[in-house]
């Protein structure tokens, strides 16, 4: 999933960059993990309180949500009509987000607290922290695009 050097030598971005791309990953995760992405594919353009009323989503959260996504083209929000819909980007995320939700819903713990997990005084236990539920969740969906068709 990572870029290699030779797909992206001659990229240069800020730290700001790095820092919104780490919002939208998470907000792909998100998006993910409550069946948003699932919504605009079945249904196109969605209304976005009535996704939160139907869904009993936080209505500021959802919008925060697509708001970040929007920034990279992987949804179109409209806040004047209070609508989302797929972009450009959304096709690739949507088969790409099983990796989102596997790296920051099993392994964000340990992402977060990274630091100290490098400290060996710290490094009680063999394998890092994770969450297995949202590792193996993430499995079944890229699993059923990339693995399963095989078998």
């Amino acid at each position: 999933m990572m870029a290699t050097n030779s797909e992206k030598e001659s990229a240069v971005c800020s730290s700001a960059e790095i820092f919104n791309d780490t919002v939208v990953a998470s907000a792909i995760a998100a998006a993910f993990d409550l069946g948003l992405f699932d919504e605009i594919r079945m249904h196109g353009d969605v209304a976005v309180q009535e996704l939160c009323e139907s869904n009993d989503l936080h209505y500021d959260s959802i919008r925060a949500i697509f708001i970040a996504m929007q920034t990279k083209k992987i949804v179109k929000f409209d806040p004047v009509q209070d609508q989302v819909s797929a972009d450009d980007l959304f096709q690739q995320v949507y088969r790409d987000k099983g990796y989102f939700a596997w790296l920051l819903g099993g392994y964000g713990a340990m992402l977060q607290n990274l630091s100290e997990m490098a400290r060996n005084k710290n490094r009680k236990q063999d394998s890092p922290n994770r969450c297995g539920q949202r590792i193996a969740s993430a499995g079944r969906d890229y699993g059923a695009q990339f693995v399963d068709r095989y078998f």
